[in-house]
């Protein structure tokens, strides 16, 4: 006899389990990297105007 939908979800459940959390632990990764470097960036960047305004009134 075939399987329920149920049954099946539960059957491949090993296999797609780890797959989808580690997925999702990589994607995370991904994404705090990418907005601590746009961060630091921004942080240059804000530096740099501050500097070249110190320049200025001088």
């Amino acid at each position: 006899m075939g399987h329920s939908l149920f049954d099946t979800i539960m059957i491949n459940l090993p296999y797609w389990l780890p797959a989808l959390i580690i997925g999702s632990v990589i994607q995370w990764l991904i994404v705090r990297s990418a907005t601590r470097s746009a961060l630091r960036a921004h942080e240059r960047e804000r530096e740099t105007f501050r500097v070249d305004q110190g320049q200025q009134q001088v």
